[in-house]
């Protein structure tokens, strides 16, 4: 990694709340609640 994309991710506030967001939607459990509240993701491509 470059030093500055290092430097990027120690100065920016933004990269926390990725981390949080990316292990959230990884998370099973946010599928299963998902689901159990009728929930269908689509992507761009349904959208047409």
């Amino acid at each position: 990694m470059s030093a500055q994309n290092t430097d990027l991710l120690t100065s920016s506030s933004l990269t926390y709340n990725r981390e949080k967001e990316v292990k959230m939607l990884c998370d099973p459990a946010t599928g299963q609640w998902l689901q159990q509240q009728n929930v269908r993701l689509v992507s761009y491509a349904n959208l047409h």
